[in-house]
Order: structure tokens, then C-alpha cells, then sequence
């Protein structure tokens, strides 16, 4: 199985926030979340990424919420995008947390996507266009992706 990197946009109070599923593997391990944001983070993390990884850090991270009780947030949805080797040799670390005090009702989902460079940049692009919520389903496979409208169910099918 490839790896996967696949976002839907679900109108919220659009323009200024939206609702999205994040649907992430790296072949072997798969998780998702859904979560709320402002709609200026996609432009600007894709701007970010498009630049990867010509940064002092060679990382870039993007982070909303914190797994910390005494903040209460509602998840904690993280993504380091890094450079393991100068060869282009990437990596997208992903930790989903919903935040739940103990089993069954707490999630958590941790792995890391291998890439290279060039794919972390296709990615920025597609998540700069995305960000002007003209899409509502973002695809990516670790190297190229598309957008797209979401597949529609017609009122006959059966589960």
C-alpha cells in the first residue's frame, strides 16, 4: 500500500474557518481525525511547504491544539515535515490525539510518512490551491497528488 495524505473539506463558516477530515498512512499504519481551523492555515502552510526544506531548521511543523489536560483542547493534530537526509530523503511525522482521559475513549496515532523533498513541495502546492476552498477532497501519495470533488452517493445504493 502507498502512503497517503488525503484531506476533506467539509463547509463550516466558510470563508474564515473550515471543518476537515485528515485521512493519513504510510503503508503500514493508518489513522485519521477530523478538526477545525482557520481557512488562512492551508495558504500558509502550503507557502511554508512549497520552500521546504530552505529553512535554518530543515523542518517545518504544524500544530493545532496540545495534548495537555489543563488546556482542554478538543485533539491535538501534529505534523513535522523533515529532512532526513541532504539527499532529499523526507519525512512527515504525524500524531493524532483526541484527546480522551483513558480507554475505550481515548485515540492515538502515531507514525511517520517517508518521502523526498519534491514530494513535500507538491504537497505545498496542492494545499496553497486547496486553501482557496474551490475543492473539497486533497490527495496525496507521498510523491504527487490531485484535487478533487468527493464521490457521490446516489440515494439508491445500498450499504
Amino acid at each position: 500500500m502507498k502512503p497517503l495524505l488525503k484531506l476533506t473539506r467539509f463547509p463550516y463558516e466558510e470563508p474564515y474557518h473550515i471543518e476537515l477530515r485528515v485521512e493519513a498512512s504510510n503503508g503500514s499504519q493508518s489513522a485519521s481525525i477530523d478538526y477545525y481551523t482557520s481557512a488562512d492555515d492551508l495558504p500558509v502552510l502550503g507557502e511554508a511547504l512549497m520552500e521546504f526544506p530552505f529553512s535554518d531548521s530543515k523542518e517545518h511543523i504544524y500544530e493545532i491544539g496540545t495534548e495537555d489536560p489543563a488546556a482542554q483542547f478538543a485533539y491535538h493534530l501534529y505534523f513535522r515535515f523533515f529532512l532526513i537526509r541532504p539527499t532529499g530523503d523526507s519525512g512527515i511525522e504525524i500524531r493524532f490525539h483526541n484527546n480522551g482521559e483513558t480507554a475505550p475513549d481515548r485515540e492515538v496515532a502515531e507514525f511517520t510518512i517517508p518521502c523526498d523533498v519534491s514530494g513535500i513541495n507538491r504537497l505545498g502546492k496542492l494545499l496553497k490551491e486547496f486553501g482557496k476552498l474551490r475543492h473539497r477532497v486533497l490527495e496525496w501519495d507521498g510523491a504527487d497528488g490531485h484535487l478533487t470533488e468527493p464521490e457521490q452517493t446516489s440515494p439508491n445504493a445500498t450499504p
